[in-house]
């Protein structure tokens, strides 16, 4: 009898644990930025790379897969049928930043270091010809955001998000934080209160500003816009591209690019 009930001790134990992940620690974040974070001539040759090829994004397709995909969406009722073939063109041919990460975030880890409301863009995706994807950190260890087609908003850890979206060659996440003036903390905040755990489905329809259906950069697009009452922001186009997010910022200054994240052994 005592062995079952230390049995049940053990599996509840395992289980809250699961449910209920603590707190991503300092030392928890260090070891990520060790892992994963550029920095010093790593950074410098990996931002050198990117100048060498700063012409527009070249994602590999021509216009017929483009469009045959978007008339595929349209079909499943994943994307809005008034978006024209050329909205979705520019949407998924959008161009990946490559501006540099600011001078003042270089070499100061505490500056490195993820605050909730900074926003990760990547050039991993779950959906071709999609390129892109975007989440916000809710400044607790993890990162809202939603995967793609029968999925809802979720979050997943820092460690998970390098595992699921930057574990291959060529593949990276840029941090963008947004100025003070836009309340970055608040921000993430209201997406942790009003799209965490929320039953919206996924979908590249309806107006920029409404909640549900949702993607992954409508997601980081609302949690600021709605925190902000849209002030010193515009719509980046009925569709807001990964890439977009860190020119959505105008009033108060352009998001300032903090970070690169990608495998160190492959950057």
């Amino acid at each position: 009898m005592k062995k079952m009930l230390l049995g049940i001790i053990f599996l509840l134990s395992v289980g809250l644990f699961f449910i209920a992940p603590s707190k991503a620690s300092a030392d928890e974040i260090d070891d990520f930025l060790d892992k994963y974070n550029l920095s010093g001539v790593e950074l410098d040759n990996f931002e050198a790379r990117e100048q060498a090829v700063r012409q527009k994004r070249d994602i590999g397709l021509d216009e017929s897969a483009i469009k045959k995909e978007y008339t595929d969406l349209i079909k499943k009722g994943e994307l809005d049928n008034t978006i024209t073939n050329s909205e979705f063109y520019e949407f998924v041919t959008y161009p990946e930043p490559k501006d540099p990460v600011v001078e003042h975030a270089r070499k100061k880890r505490d500056i490195q270091r993820p605050q909730a409301g900074d926003i990760l863009v990547t050039n991993s995706t779950s959906s071709s010809p999609i390129v892109g994807h975007a989440g916000i950190y809710l400044g607790d260890g993890t990162i809202l955001s939603i995967d793609g087609p029968k999925k809802h908003p979720s979050t997943i850890s820092l460690f998970q998000w390098m595992i699921a979206r930057n574990s291959t060659k060529d593949t990276w996440t840029k941090v963008y934080r947004p100025k003070a003036a836009y309340k970055p903390a608040q921000s993430a905040n209201w997406g942790n209160n009003n799209i965490r755990g929320k039953n919206f489905s996924y979908g590249i329809t309806g107006a920029p500003t409404s909640l549900d259906p949702t993607y992954c950069s409508k997601i980081v697009f609302h949690s600021y816009w709605f925190a902000n009452n849209g002030n010193g922001m515009i719509i980046p186009g009925r569709l807001v591209s990964p890439y977009a997010l860190p020119n959505m910022f105008v009033d108060y200054g352009h998001a300032d690019h903090v970070a690169t994240y990608t495998w160190r052994n492959i950057a």
